[in-house]
């Protein structure tokens, strides 16, 4: 099984390949969710931890499914 580092890199990941698939930058998202460009910029760097919370505040404001990111982050780490 996977570590939790492991398992939120992998999240980070999918996320960002999915900011450059739906062309939205961490503008869109901050303007969608009033969330801060460097909260944002530190959270999807790995300097500040990634809570659920944070998770779906960020895929609200990117318009994704958290879960699809969850799902696809998963598989990544499965597949190693």
């Amino acid at each position: 099984m996977a570590t939790d580092k492991t398992f939120t890199e992998a999240v980070i990941a999918v996320f960002k390949e999915m900011l450059d698939e739906h062309d939205v930058s961490y503008r869109d998202i901050e303007n969608r969710s009033g969330m801060n460009r460097g909260t944002i910029s530190r959270r999807l760097s790995g300097k500040h931890s990634l809570s659920v919370d944070a998770l779906m505040e960020l895929c609200a404001g990117a318009g994704f499914d958290a879960g699809v990111v969850l799902r696809d982050a998963y598989k990544r780490i499965e597949n190693r």
